[in-house]
């Protein structure tokens, strides 16, 4: 598929998953208030960080190789190896989960009364694992289609249950949908498995081995340091909010934030289909060239106008998606926007340079810029208040995005 049938379809189900998360969005803003949305966000990051933990970042790996090798003899075998590293990662993460579920409940969400949050969360990061890894086997195929109708009937799992548990339950509520939403659409995942699909896809016969590990290693290092470091450092700074600011002011921050997936997600869900396993088969330097100028030519004039529409619209897109109560986050939006727009800019360079295999560059600026966000939050928080956050946010992205510019351009022009 071409460029523009992928983002078609891409955007199709991300359109789906969008007015589905406004839907969410405005339940849980009135249900739950700032406080609550904080809390909500904070355990959906760390939801996140081990997520990718357990599945040791093979996604992305997998979907090279199998842009790579479409003959399902080469990659099944290494197929299966990545199952069963997966498998062990889960199951370190998860004994880790259990023993300190109470530690982790008082240190992210306030409270041991959320303790059984975590333990609910066990079977949930194998879920999320799982459906990562399908994801990316389908990615690599390029079965777009397969992708869009998977994406839709997912979102309509995870909107089927957040709406009543929170309306019913609260913030209590919320925290159990977002742990059973990724099981039901494990079983989904499950469901198309076990129908024959994907075609080439097939398992059985197929034996892990050493000798399969070694085209994961620098994926999985590459992928793993980013599913960690972002969350991560997004809890630490959320966490800081919370602590010297208040839970409201953290409150706020989580709705920019929602408001920034909102939207960055029409583009990087559906662009993400055709770039990253465009740049993984892609060896000639001036067609790598020629694609990062394709992508850079529909991302930034699409981030720039939702930018500019969001900014436009502001106090009228608080009151809508979210509540009266979220009115103070107004003052957040310009600069979390331009910070936005940049970041989606270092997107385009970052899928490269994982397509790419670059992995000591891709590891050390993820490492570097995620130590760096949390330090300029504090910074300017300490100074600025509240809005220091994203002051501190679009600083980051900026030298993040001068420092890709510079790794890339080497790599394509040497």
């Amino acid at each position: 598929m071409n460029l523009a049938s992928t983002a078609i379809l891409g955007g199709l189900s991300t359109g789906v998953r969008i007015l589905a998360g406004l839907a969410i969005n405005k339940i849980q803003a009135v249900y739950l208030g700032p406080v609550g949305l904080a809390v909500v966000g904070q355990f959906g990051g760390f939801v996140a960080a081990t997520s990718g933990l357990a599945s040791l970042g093979l996604p992305p790996a997998i979907t090279r190789l199998v842009a790579q090798h479409r003959d399902a003899n080469t990659f099944a075998p290494a197929l299966a190896t990545a199952l069963c590293m997966m498998l062990g990662g889960f199951l370190v993460v998860s004994l880790a989960i259990v023993l300190s579920a109470g530690a982790l409940a008082d240190s992210l969400l306030g409270s041991r009364a959320f303790q059984w949050a975590f333990w609910l969360a066990v079977p949930t990061v194998l879920a999320i694992a799982v459906n990562n890894i399908v994801t990316a086997v389908l990615t690599g195929q390029k079965r777009v289609w397969a992708i869009t109708g998977l994406g839709i009937g997912s979102t309509v799992f995870t909107l089927a249950l957040a709406l009543p548990l929170t309306i019913a339950n609260g913030v209590e509520g919320a925290l159990t949908a977002a742990c059973l939403a990724p099981i039901a659409i494990a079983g989904l995942v499950a469901w198309y498995f076990l129908s024959g699909q994907p075609p080439g896809v097939r398992l059985h016969g197929s034996k892990p081995s050493a000798r399969s590990l070694r085209p994961f290693l620098p994926y999985s290092v590459m992928a793993v340091t980013a599913a960690i470091a972002g969350p991560v450092s997004y809890l630490f700074v959320r966490d800081y909010i919370a602590k010297t600011v208040s839970w409201q002011g953290a409150g706020y921050w989580q709705a920019m934030i929602r408001t920034s997936e909102i939207y960055l997600t029409v583009i990087t869900s559906s662009l993400s289909l055709y770039f990253l396993p465009r740049f993984a088969e892609l060896s000639v330097k001036s067609e790598l060239r020629r694609e990062i100028w394709l992508a850079y030519r529909f991302v930034v004039p699409v981030a720039a106008a939702f930018g500019v529409l969001i900014y436009a619209l502001r106090d009228w897109w608080i009151q809508v998606v979210f509540s009266k109560s979220f009115a103070p986050m107004a003052d957040l939006v310009p600069l979390q926007l331009l910070g936005d727009c940049i970041k989606v800019s270092a997107w385009v360079l970052g899928n490269f340079m994982l397509a790419k295999g670059l992995m000591w560059s891709y590891v050390s600026t993820e490492i570097v810029f995620s130590a760096l966000f949390p330090a300029l939050s504090i910074l300017f928080i300490d100074i600025y208040g509240l809005i220091g956050v994203t002051y501190a946010y679009t600083l980051n992205y900026l030298a993040y995005l001068l420092t890709l510019s510079f790794i890339v351009r080497r790599a394509i022009t040497e």
